[in-house]
């Protein structure tokens, strides 16, 4: 369930680590139901593509690419006749995505209207500036992230009539492990004319994993916190079955140099310390193998 909210006196907070943002006390202004479904067909319009899930809060239709190392935007239905296939679609989230890490991702899409077309470029700077605590009303998060995104959208084609338009936003996303939507988003977008800046605040309770086996990996779960790290790292995983998990730490160069866990875990999340204080500064990386899968995460020792 999303609930839009009022945004009386609301703001995004600070960045920076083990940060403590209260949300509790927002007020829903109206909700809605959303759904994710991995059957697809019909795809609209003939402009989307290369999607595998699709996300409808009643009545358009949002359509990803969901893998292993990103989370990327391909087309948008509305019910009121417009439909938008991005030919180079828009990189949402990358993985692995580290804190104060950020990535420039430029995207493109043709906007169908029931008259009309228009192409449309996107620019994005995406950064993760933040994690610690997030209370939202109903739950608390000890475990979130905050993802910033900074956009300018540009018209290249006139349309019914209308010259070149530019628009910005900038768009705070906090997220959960195992949950693949945001948990609270608070967007500014600055208009043309008139000429202001509209601030929307959103949040998300009711909130299911996705049951698509493709989505549930363990890739897609592990969450190595906080990154860098001065003297504990936790990792968090999810597996969905009972597995044999092995996750060592190797320097530089790929050679072992520490195992933090060798075991049979049972099927579900599960999370494990591992003290760094014992190693130099520097660069590490952390191998993660089970149900046949390897995964490489880089960190860094302060």
């Amino acid at each position: 369930m999303e609930h839009g909210c009022d945004t009386t006196g609301i703001n995004e907070g600070p960045g920076g680590a083990g940060i403590t943002w209260d949300f509790s006390n927002l007020i829903t202004a109206g909700s809605d139901t959303l759904t994710y479904l991995t059957n697809l067909s019909p795809l609209p319009c003939g402009l989307v593509s290369g999607s595998n899930l699709k996300v409808i809060p009643a009545p358009d239709t949002f359509y990803y690419a969901a893998t292993t190392d990103s989370f990327s935007f391909v087309g948008f239905n509305s019910t009121y006749g417009n439909c938008y296939g991005f030919y180079n679609p828009q990189v949402r989230l990358k993985y692995p995505f580290t804190y104060n890490s950020n990535y420039i991702d430029s995207a493109g899409f043709i906007v169908a209207g029931t008259t009309s077309y228009a192409s449309v470029i996107t620019c994005d700077t995406i950064k993760y500036d933040g994690y610690g605590t997030l209370t939202l009303p109903g739950h608390t998060y000890t475990n979130a992230v905050r993802i910033t995104d900074l956009q300018s959208q540009v018209d290249s084609n006139m349309v019914s009539g209308i010259w070149q338009v530019n628009f910005y936003s900038r768009t705070y996303n906090w997220y959960a492990p195992g949950i693949h939507n945001p948990l609270l988003t608070i967007t500014y977008v600055t208009q043309p004319w008139p000429h202001d800046t509209i601030k929307t605040v959103t949040y998300c309770n009711a909130l299911q994993k996705l049951a698509a086996p493709e989505l549930q990996t363990i890739a897609a779960s592990l969450q190595l916190f906080p990154n860098p790290v001065k003297e504990e790292l936790n990792i968090k995983f999810t597996v969905l079955e009972n597995e044999q998990v092995r996750i060592s730490v190797l320097d530089i160069v790929g050679k072992e140099i520490g195992i933090v866990t060798d075991e049979i875990y049972e099927k579900g999340d599960h999370l494990v310390s591992w003290q760094t204080n014992q190693l130099p500064k520097g660069v590490y990386l952390i191998r993660f193998n089970a149900a046949n899968e390897t995964i490489t995460r880089k960190i860094e020792v302060l």
